[in-house]
């Protein structure tokens, strides 16, 4: 492609060159004096020298195309130039603004039940719930409205499916709800959602995060920095009912 700029500026200058009028190629001769800009733009017959320097001129010409073209972008084919494509299986994280967009909830609220259904029966929660207790934390979990007035919900996406969800409570800095698809787990949805609330609580000015998690989701959070803490009064708590074994965590930022 460089090359093929170089030529081009060569050709281009070449072409649209020339010939000056008599009497400026006469006072040239006469003078002796150095090629003046005129005549060398304009192209004239003259000795070798003056071929010489006719050929440098229009070779510095081109290796000034050429070099601009590589520094500034220049596109000088005019051909437009392709769109930047989104990788595929790319994780999209995103704040949910608001609910208007009913086939998005409807998602969101599909995650949301078929992993909390699914980790119940594998005993992943923080105990095994009776299907009543469970339909209760599902009508809780799934109160996207109420959510929305003191949460930021954040949004997994995968090749624009809803891949999976975080919240996190402006106020008291507690996490909620994280939830992964079980159609996506293993692929690093939990930890793009969570670096984003990490992200937004530092920036925020919050001195530190609360969660309770299920005791086999210790370690996954220690990772993150998350360390063992004194259970305090939390949404948490409010949301699940009866006595179970949650394992509270802090993060101190």
């Amino acid at each position: 492609m460089r090359l093929r700029l170089l030529l081009t500026g060569c050709c281009l200058h070449a072409v649209t060159a020339r010939r000056p009028p008599a009497d400026a190629v006469a006072q040239k001769h006469i003078n002796e004096g150095a090629l003046n800009a005129y005549a060398i733009g304009e192209g004239f017959e003259g000795s070798a020298s003056d071929w010489t320097e006719y050929v440098v001129w229009s070779v510095g010409v081109a290796a000034l195309i050429f070099y601009l073209s590589g520094t500034v972008k220049i596109n000088v084919y005019n051909i437009d130039e392709e769109p930047i494509k989104r990788e595929p299986h790319q994780i999209e994280v995103r704040v949910l603004e608001s609910l208007d967009d009913t086939a998005l909830v409807a998602s969101i609220k599909e995650v949301i039940t078929t992993t909390v259904r699914e980790s119940n029966e594998k005993n992943e929660l923080s105990r095994h719930y009776a299907a009543e207790e469970l339909e209760i934390i599902l009508g809780r979990f799934c109160d996207l409205e109420k959510h929305l007035a003191t949460r930021l919900i954040y949004i997994a996406s995968i090749d624009d499916e809803v891949a999976g969800c975080g919240m996190l409570t402006r106020a008291t800095g507690e996490v909620r709800q994280m939830t992964v698809s079980p159609a996506f787990q293993g692929r690093g949805v939990g930890s793009a959602i969570l670096r984003e609330i990490l992200a937004e609580a530092r920036s925020s000015s919050l001195e530190r995060l609360y969660l309770e998690c299920p005791p086999v989701k210790r370690d996954w959070y220690a990772r993150f920095g998350f360390v063992d803490c004194a259970r305090r009064p939390s949404d948490t708590a409010a949301e699940f009912p009866g006595v179970n074994a949650r394992a509270p965590m802090e993060l101190v930022l």
